[in-house]
């Protein structure tokens, strides 16, 4: 629910991922017109979004949706000025396509409708993770972990091989 003083933030970045493939970027414009991600397959989708530093988030930065073969979803998080403490804006991402199984360009953006791509059918099919790391991140720091792992497993083997050597 927004209230009648609360505006929108432009420079807000938003991401569509599958799993750990990214499927669309947008940047909200500051007015109400939406961040659209168009010809989406249904499936699941994680949808994020990155504050400039002088927003900070009023809701979870991410949420988790199942979007069905022909399902527009329309969300939005919310967001305000840094120590303003006050009045709250909403920042609108990636409704999802009314034509899904048709493709096209993530990150588009759509007509004024208010931010919901279809009033009468309301984001439903995901919960919030109530925030968290975004999927890049996450890979980062596995393939990080992986690259760790395998310079211990390069030392042990040298170490191994000079033992072996010196024994003989």
């Amino acid at each position: 629910l927004n209230d009648a003083d609360e505006g929108y933030m432009a420079g807000v970045r938003f991401a569509v991922a599958q799993g750990n493939t990214l499927v669309g970027e947008g940047v909200s414009s500051g007015t109400a017109t939406p961040v659209c991600f168009d010809g989406l397959p249904a499936g699941t989708y994680q949808i994020g979004q990155t504050l400039p530093n002088t927003l900070e988030p009023t809701t979870a930065t991410n949420i988790t949706v199942d979007l069905q073969q022909g399902q527009t979803l329309g969300l939005e998080f919310g967001t305000r000025v840094k120590g303003s403490g006050g009045a709250i804006a909403t920042t609108q991402p990636a409704p999802a396509p009314t034509e899904i199984a048709q493709g096209g360009n993530g990150g588009s953006e759509a007509g004024d409708n208010g931010g919901v791509a279809n009033p009468e059918t309301p984001a439903t099919g995901g919960e919030s993770d109530g925030g968290g790391l975004p999927t890049w991140a996450i890979v980062a720091i596995v393939v990080g972990g992986l690259a760790f792992l395998a310079m211990i497993g390069l030392v042990v083997y040298l170490v191994t091989q000079l033992q072996k050597q010196n024994a003989s």
